[in-house]
């Protein structure tokens, strides 16, 4: 993180929350660091906590998400309860996506120590103040001493988790669960998944955008969720028999769609919620040996670039575009499979899904365009 960013973080929460204590803002720096994946011992039992606790707390107005570093935020129970019709969110969907963000959110010592460091030397360089109502509010922001010593002990005790104090959560009832900043935009696409569920016999989802825009992870969230399957387009790969100049050049030809139809768009049509399709692994450049079984009560997820092509969409009952800028693209792609390949992406595979989106209009066409 940059030193800029917890500088503002510092001093914006301090500003909103200024009966904050030293343990408070500890507990802060601690979080924009690790997140909260120490409260993550069992999936089922985080999200019977997040139930019970919404169903307890006061019906609170307020923002829902709140930044505390660049990349992750807190959000905020009391906002998303039944109360408030239009904010509502189930504890589900707010507890997958707190478990699966600590699945990203790593966070080092050296860095959370950086930071402390940072919060120190503002309070001796006197950049803090704070009106709040408690003494010890009011004296740790202008005594350095007194916070060297927390800060000390805080580490020599070896970094344990701290809970609010006594005075911040009497005055802002904070009760709230930490989620990477990139899921937060999706939080209305689960409410519309959420609302349509209800209404309909099954739900077809199609996430389709840019590589390195996360379509796979959007993808997993939803169903990790609601248990649903995924059907990926890359297990449509095109075979060798059609990899030829002509094929590779046409827009969308990039994909075996002919296949995708019959084995896939044509079941769904009939009304049919369990079939099966064969999957394509790129690294023997063959069908695996066992087919891929779907089998679905109500919510199916179709994921991958080229999923939109015109003659999938009558399908589909929600479909999502996410775009990625280049720079984030080259970022994440060679984040996770290295400037070599990233190179061949940016060659060969970047061009293709570029042709095929402006000549199908697919960002246009879309339900709902997420920037990332």
């Amino acid at each position: 993180m940059k030193t800029n960013n917890i500088v503002n973080i510092i001093k914006l929460h301090l500003a909103k929350y200024p009966d904050m204590e030293i343990g408070d803002m500890v507990k802060l720096i601690y979080q924009s660091e690790f997140g909260g994946g120490h409260l993550i011992e069992i999936p089922l039992l985080s999200y019977e906590q997040i139930l019970a606790e919404m169903e307890s707390l006061p019906d609170l107005r307020g923002n829902i998400c709140e930044d505390i570093s660049e990349r992750i935020s807190r959000i905020y129970l009391s906002p998303l309860r039944p109360a408030f019709a239009e904010n509502q969110l189930s504890a589900k969907i707010i507890n997958a996506l707190f478990t699966e963000s600590a699945g990203f959110i790593k966070g080092s010592t050296e860095s959370y120590f950086e930071k402390l460091d940072i919060l120190l030397n503002m309070i001796e360089q006197k950049e803090l103040s704070s009106s709040g109502l408690h003494e010890e509010s009011r004296s740790w922001t202008g005594n350095y001493s007194f916070s060297r010593k927390y800060v000390e002990s805080h580490k020599s005790a070896g970094c344990p988790m701290l809970r609010h104090s006594e005075s911040y959560r009497e005055k802002y009832k904070p009760a709230y669960r930490i989620v990477l900043n990139e899921f937060v935009p999706y939080i209305d696409l689960f409410r519309k998944i959420e609302a349509m569920a209800m209404e309909r016999k099954r739900l077809i989802i199609a996430i389709d955008g840019k590589c390195g825009s996360g379509k796979s992870t959007l993808a997993k969230i939803i169903s990790r969720v609601y248990g649903c399957p995924v059907i990926r387009v890359d297990d449509f790969f095109l075979p060798a028999g059609l990899r030829i100049e002509e094929r590779l050049n046409a827009p969308g030809g990039n994909v075996h769609y002919e296949r995708f139809t019959e084995e896939v768009i044509k079941p769904l049509s009939q009304g049919k919620s369990r079939f099966s399709h064969k999957v394509f692994d790129c690294h023997v450049m063959d069908y695996t040996p066992k087919p891929k079984e779907i089998d679905f009560s109500n919510i199916l997820v179709i994921e991958g670039s080229y999923s939109m092509r015109p003659e999938f969409r009558g399908v589909y009952d929600i479909s999502v575009f996410l775009e990625a800028s280049p720079d984030i693209q080259k970022s994440r792609i060679i984040s996770r499979s290295g400037e070599p390949v990233y190179k061949m992406f940016e060659q060969k595979w970047i061009p293709m899904e570029n042709r095929y989106f402006e000549h199908f209009n697919i960002s246009e066409n879309c339900d709902i365009v997420y920037k990332v």
